[in-house]
């Protein structure tokens, strides 16, 4: 019968290239044949290699995590013990590669901590990305590129921040968003942009938050959104247009949440439903219309609780839904004669 016999041991160590070793004590063991293999893991990334009477492994140790390392001794005849481990840095250069062998990334070590240009590169051998690291940190231009080797996109580093403008772009070299950085948040005015050229979106950011109006267009130039934020939350009304011109919806926000009065309309002008909120719930009569402005639906809620009533267009009743905290629990359909029937999901 195998037996087993595990080691556990803790180490918080430096983020860097390591190596461990597991060695073992013979002396304890009586005269005999074994039959022997020992394997050696190490939490979070694993790697196995064997020598001598020693297992061995390498592994990259991750900022910010405790390893452990655990060692498993097998022998048909008795336990291992006791166990010694011993883990030593690794400086210089580290490359990884793809299943098939091609490089996937390297970087270079020194006392623990990465420095000087890494490089990540496509199974076809492109390159995909390139960073620079001075002392451990992230340091200048950070750029990703395309398999094709057009530039997707850059940003600044300041220690291990993201600092000034980063910039993407379409493959065809189009830029497709600007962003400012402070001290790795995003400060300032936020752009994006179809492939055409145009203004997609723009938004502002204050301390890494959302902060002021943010607004969206449709690629023809006009205005299809608006929204006002404070504190990453929105706040006040917020509208959202058609590409004609015309008020699509308009509702108020409160700290984040629908409150007040929602109202949705047809291109036409005419109403199409309008809802009342209260800290992001239902509360209140809720009514939806036919653009021939007949009621389609009507509904009462409190606190988002509540049931609901919707029409066919000559007037009889349609579906009958129960709700509970905002979200649908029950339903009933019927067809125009007035027999139920299954609800059709599409139509919901």
């Amino acid at each position: 019968m195998w037996l087993l016999f595990r080691f556990y041991e803790e180490y918080s160590i430096l983020p860097g290239y390591h190596t461990v070793t597991a060695s073992y004590d013979l002396t304890h063991l009586k005269r005999g044949d074994y039959n022997l293999s020992y394997k050696l893991w190490i939490y979070r990334r694993k790697r196995y290699g064997y020598t001598g009477g020693k297992a061995t492994t390498s592994f990259y140790a991750e900022a910010g995590h405790d390893y452990l390392v655990m060692a498993k001794f097998f022998d048909n005849k008795t336990k291992w013990g006791p166990v010694v481990t011993d883990i030593t840095t690794k400086n210089g250069l580290e490359k990884q590669y793809y299943p098939n062998g091609k490089l996937e990334s390297e970087r270079n070590w020194r006392d623990s901590k990465q420095e000087g240009i890494a490089k990540w590169y496509y199974e076809s051998g492109k390159l995909q990305a390139e960073r620079n690291w001075k002392d451990g940190k992230q340091e200048g231009i950070a750029n990703v590129y395309y398999e094709s080797g057009k530039l997707e996109a850059e940003t600044n580093f300041k220690d291990s921040k993201r600092d000034g403008i980063a910039k993407s772009y379409y493959e065809s070299g189009k830029l497709e968003a600007e962003t400012n950085f402070k001290d790795g948040k995003r400060d300032g005015i936020a752009k994006s942009y179809y492939e055409s050229g145009k203004l997609q979106a723009e938004r502002n950011w204050k301390d890494g938050k959302r902060d002021g109006i943010a607004k969206s267009y449709y690629e023809s130039g006009k205005l299809q959104s608006e929204r006002n934020f404070k504190d990453s939350k929105q706040e006040g009304i917020a509208n959202v247009y058609y590409e004609s011109g015309k008020l699509e919806a308009e509702t108020n926000f409160k700290d984040g949440k629908r409150d007040g009065i929602a109202k949705w309309y047809y291109e036409s002008g005419k109403l199409e439903a309008e809802t009342n909120c209260k800290d992001g719930k239902r509360d209140g009569i809720a009514k939806s219309y036919y653009e021939s402005g007949k009621l389609q639906s009507e509904g009462n809620f409190k606190d988002g609780n509540g049931s609901s009533k919707s029409y066919y267009e000559n007037g009889k009743l349609k579906r009958e839904k129960n709700w509970k905290d905002n979200k649908l629990v029950s339903k009933i359909c019927y067809d125009e004669q007035g027999n139920k029937t299954i609800c059709d999901v599409l139509n919901e």
